[in-house]
């Protein structure tokens, strides 16, 4: 008799796991296109003075025993930050217009994170409008956690305020890639 409700029971309870599960993740891709629309708004009428733009960046040549996270490298475990404010993110608006106009294609095969640049662009009251990380298999990239397709133009946006080592590191690494 046990077993008869064992039997029913482990495939309602995966069902109702998997609905919660898609519940969440479609929770997290809303929250993640506010983001984007609201960065996108702000471009597009040129107000920069409570945006502030922060990089985490390290070497992409260091070896670690795992994979790097996002928490990694704002917490300062490996590599440097550069914080720019609004004021200088303005004479990179044609930078800006493409990444609100660029199509983000999904990865067929989602991958994990080994973070090696990590930015995000921020209000001043510290809410996240947009972040991207660098990367996933086949160089992919993670904006504001969506698993997408490279493009350069993610890279383009922060190499202008990058020491100009780390930006010859990284198109080094970004050239040697398959």
């Amino acid at each position: 008799m046990n077993l008869k409700y064992l039997l029913l029971g482990f495939p309602a309870l995966l069902i109702i796991a998997l609905i919660m599960l898609s519940a969440c993740l479609m929770s997290v891709n809303k929250t993640a296109n506010k983001s984007i629309l609201a960065f996108s708004e702000m471009v597009r009428n040129r107000d920069f003075s409570n945006l502030n733009l922060t990089i985490y960046y390290m070497s992409p040549y260091i070896l670690t025993r795992q994979p790097v996270s996002e928490a990694d490298l704002v917490n300062g475990k490996y590599g440097d930050k550069i914080t720019i404010p609004g004021h200088l993110l303005e004479e990179y608006i044609d930078l800006m217009d493409q990444i609100i106009n660029i199509e983000l294609i999904p990865v067929k095969q989602k991958s994990h994170l080994n973070a090696r640049l990590y930015y995000v662009f921020e209000t001043s009251k510290n809410r996240k409008v947009f972040s991207a990380s660098m990367w996933g298999k086949d160089n992919s990239i993670f904006i504001n956690g969506l698993e997408i397709e490279e493009n350069d133009i993610f890279y383009e946006i922060v190499f202008p305020f990058l020491p100009e080592d780390a930006v010859k590191e990284f198109i080094i690494y970004l050239n040697k890639k398959p």
